[in-house]
């Protein structure tokens, strides 16, 4: 079971690479760049409202919200929507399960992402 939660971790995060690469033109974006940006969607109210959701494990209501973003704004910054699934995959095994979600839920919710956005990076 261990080696099935590292390979969705790797999943999750070569699809993040992949999708920042399609959005920056830029390969091997590291935690670091990312936890830079971060610090930029703390000024947005409701990537702020999110992270909150994040950091209080109401992981559910936090993937509503993004949903809901989106859908009121469907040129919401697919940046800062990554940012958001790295930030769940940050959430160790036990954070995911306690609060209800998975790794495979982060990989799904990027999946469906990239479609929203035109990406379908899995053919699908």
């Amino acid at each position: 079971m261990i080696y099935k939660q590292d390979w969705m971790m790797q999943q999750i995060e070569r699809m993040v690479n992949t999708l920042i690469f399609f959005i920056t033109g830029k390969r091997g974006v590291t935690a670091q760049m990312m936890e830079l940006e971060e610090s930029s969607y703390r000024n947005n109210p409701a990537y702020k409202e999110i992270f909150e959701l994040i950091e209080g494990r109401r992981l559910l209501e936090a993937e509503e919200a993004v949903d809901c973003l989106i859908e009121q704004d469907p040129e919401a910054d697919l940046y800062a929507v990554v940012g958001v699934y790295v930030k769940l995959n940050e959430l160790t095994d036990e954070e995911l399960k306690e609060a209800g979600y998975s790794r495979a839920r982060i990989f799904e919710g990027l999946k469906r992402i990239s479609k929203l956005y035109g990406l379908n990076i899995y053919g699908e």
